[in-house]
């Protein structure tokens, strides 16, 4: 059950903190599964008034999704998750920004997702997909990497930027995947980018033609229920084959249940990942639309109820 008790200023207590003890600043405050949950969705600061013991998760920002007749799908920004025991203080909150899908025309790459910071605690953003070039290339890394473009020749998929981190408050672990590989050389489909659960869905074959879109990877389940850190979808070689950016997975257009941004085609334009998930952006289509955005991170501290 999930119960909303606070929001703007949001304040709370901890059994471990003694009494009074709160976390201030939060954009929103729920709690779900014996957890208040202090929610960051944009840049500002936290203040604790005592000694915290909470499980905290950073995402950064997803990549943008990749534009051309077989645009890539953008990575997941970097999700960190950790049970950290942070000391009275202020500390600073960056939100990484949701990287920007490439223009419709030039078969493009995507841009980078920004970077979310807690303290001096670094989430690296998600790797954008790559366009259509028809070059052999690597796709960029990223917290997640981004998937290549279809055709061409031997396109290597992005990979993870970064691993776990040891910092002054606690250890925290790094899940992210690479984008798809891709090493057919005709026309097809673009690569899946990489997410927090898996790595992008992609073709190593030629007899795996990829004619129709492929997969971003799944995002990775949070103690609040929800999913973040999706890869976005790569969009088809042409309409004629490729799933739309109006289909009936839903997930795949909201960038819900672990899903990152649709793929385009020469009907539809591809979808953004979430606002505040750290989704990537789907790959867009037949040099008609833009790729997908990638959303937005977020910075969430879990304290047992």
């Amino acid at each position: 059950m999930l119960s909303t008790f606070g929001g703007g200023s949001a304040r709370g207590f901890n059994p471990g903190g003694g009494g009074g003890a709160e976390i201030l600043g939060a954009t929103s405050v729920y709690s779900s599964g014996g957890y208040d949950f202090y929610k960051f969705d944009s840049t500002g600061t936290v203040q604790f008034t005592a000694t915290f013991t909470a499980k905290t998760l950073l995402v950064a920002g997803g990549g943008g999704g990749a534009a051309g007749y077989g645009g890539g799908g953008a990575g997941a920004g970097a999700y960190l998750e950790g049970d950290l025991t942070i000391p009275a203080g202020t500390y600073n909150i960056t939100i990484g920004a949701g990287g920007a899908g490439a223009p419709a025309t030039g078969r493009q790459n995507g841009s980078v997702g920004g970077d979310t910071l807690f303290h001096n605690i670094r989430a690296d953003g998600g790797g954008p997909g790559q366009g259509d070039s028809g070059a052999d290339y690597t796709a960029l890394a990223g917290g997640s990497g981004g998937g290549v473009a279809g055709g061409g020749g031997t396109k290597n998929p992005g990979y993870p930027s970064m691993g776990n981190l040891n910092t002054s408050f606690g250890m925290m672990y790094h899940y992210g995947n690479s984008g798809g590989p891709n090493y057919y050389t005709g026309n097809g489909a673009g690569s899946g980018g990489g997410g927090a659960g898996s790595a992008g869905g992609g073709s190593s074959e030629p007899s795996n033609f990829p004619s129709g879109y492929q997969v971003g990877g799944q995002g990775k389940l949070f103690a609040d229920g929800n999913y973040y850190a999706a890869g976005g979808y790569a969009s088809s070689e042409s309409y004629q084959s490729g799933r739309t950016g109006s289909s009936n997975i839903v997930s795949s257009t909201t960038g819900t249940n672990g899903i990152g941004g649709e793929p385009g085609n020469g009907i539809h334009p591809p979808g953004n990942g979430a606002a505040n998930t750290g989704s990537g952006g789907g790959g867009g289509g037949e040099d008609i639309y833009a790729g997908g955005f990638g959303g937005s991170g977020v910075v969430i501290f879990a304290v047992a109820a």
